[in-house]
C-alpha cells in the first residue's frame, strides 16, 4: 500500500501524509503511526502523527509527541493505522482529508476509509508494515524499533497470534536495526500504579468454573484505589498465568457508569472471545477482545452468557 499513497500523493500534488490512529492508543497504534511518519518524511513528505492527547504510552520508546488542535485549511492523505471502526478514532480530522487510506488487522475491521488493507491473519499492524507494506530498504532502525515495539506488545510478549510470518517479519526488523533489547527491558517495567493493580488483580479475581476466571471492578473501588477503569482493564492479562484460566476477563466501571471489559481466552483453548465482544458492539481477535458496557447488572449477564458459550464450546 506505500507505493499506493505515495501514488496518490503525487497524482493530486499533495506533499503532506497525516497519521491516525485509535483513541487510547498502545504500542501497535503508536508503533505503526510512528513509523510511518519517519517513512513518509524520509521519501520527502511533510508528514505528522495526529494526536490531540498526551501519549501515555512507553514514552521510555516513542518519546513525547507533539499534539494537534486541527489541520483546517490542509490539503493531505490520511492514514489511519491499527483502527478497527470509525467511531474507535482518537479524533476525527482524518475525515478533512482529501483521500483516506486504513491499514489494520482486527477480525471486525470495518472499511471506511477510500482504500482499505485488512489483514486479520496478522499479529499487529506493525507486522503488516513490516512484513508487506514497507521494503527493508526503507526501514531505519529507529523504524525498525517502533515496528518490533508494536507486534511485541500487541502479541502479548509472543503468547498470543504467532506465526511462522510473523517471526519472519520481526527478523527482517531484527536486520533493519531494531533494539530489541530496549523494547524488552522498557515492556517489562511496571511502574507503582501498574504494580497496584496488578496486585489488586490477583487478590480480588473470582473463579467461575469450567477454567473462567475474572474479575469486576464497580466506580467505588477505582475511585477508592485511584485506578483508571480503562487502564485496569486493560490489565486482563494478570489474569492469564493462574493455571486453570482457560478464558478470563476484568470488567471495569468509571465514573460515568461505563464498564469497559477486557476478555480473553487462551491459545491452548479454542474459543473465539471475538464473537461475544460482537454481540456487544465490541471487537477484535479470536483470543483477546474488549467491548463496552452500560452497568454492572449487564457485565454479571454477560458472565453467564460467558459460561454458557464456552460450556457449549466444549461439549
Amino acid at each position: 500500500m506505500l507505493v499506493e499513497i505515495v501514488s496518490k500523493a503525487k497524482e493530486l500534488n499533495i506533499d503532506k501524509i497525516y497519521i491516525f490512529s485509535h483513541e487510547y492508543p498502545d504500542g501497535d497504534a503508536i508503533g505503526s503511526s510512528l513509523a510511518l511518519v519517519e517513512c513518509f518524511r524520509n521519501l520527502g513528505f511533510t508528514s505528522k502523527y495526529v494526536i490531540t492527547k498526551e501519549n501515555m504510552c512507553l514514552k521510555s520508546i516513542f518519546g513525547e509527541i507533539e499534539t494537534t488542535t486541527n489541520v483546517d485549511g490542509e490539503r493531505f492523505i490520511a492514514v489511519i493505522c491499527d483502527t478497527s471502526t470509525e467511531d474507535f478514532c482518537e479524533n476525527d480530522m482524518h475525515k478533512k482529508a482529501e483521500v483516506t487510506f486504513k491499514i489494520d488487522h482486527h477480525l471486525n475491521s470495518e472499511r471506511f476509509a477510500d482504500y482499505n488493507l485488512i489483514d486479520n491473519e496478522a499479529g499487529a499492524t506493525c507486522q503488516i508494515l513490516a512484513d508487506s507494506v514497507i521494503g527493508e530498504g526503507f526501514i531505519t532502525p529507529t523504524m525498525a524499533t517502533y515496528l518490533y515495539t508494536g507486534i511485541y506488545t500487541d502479541t502479548g510478549r509472543f503468547e498470543f497470534s504467532l506465526s511462522k510470518r510473523l517471526f519472519l517479519a520481526c527478523a527482517k526488523l531484527m536486520n533493519c536495526g531494531a533494539d530489541v533489547t530496549l523494547v524488552t527491558r522498557e515492556v517489562k517495567k511496571i511502574g507503582y500504579f501498574k504494580s497496584k493493580m496488578m496486585g489488586y488483580i490477583l487478590s480480588n479475581y473470582t473463579s467461575y468454573g469450567d477454567g473462567i476466571v475474572g474479575l469486576i471492578v464497580k466506580r467505588e473501588e477505582c475511585e477508592k484505589n485511584k485506578f483508571n477503569a480503562k487502564s485496569i482493564a486493560k490489565s486482563v492479562n494478570t489474569l492469564k498465568d493462574i493455571d486453570f484460566s482457560d478464558v478470563f476477563f476484568i470488567a471495569a466501571q468509571d465514573e460515568s457508569n461505563t464498564v469497559y471489559v477486557e476478555l480473553r481466552s487462551a491459545e491452548t483453548v479454542d474459543f473465539d472471545v471475538c464473537k461475544i465482544a460482537r454481540n456487544h458492539g465490541g471487537g477484535g481477535h479470536f483470543h483477546a477482545s474488549g467491548f463496552n458496557l452500560n452497568s454492572i447488572r449487564e457485565v454479571h449477564l454477560f458472565i453467564n452468557e460467558l459460561k454458557e458459550l464456552y460450556h457449549k464450546s466444549r461439549s
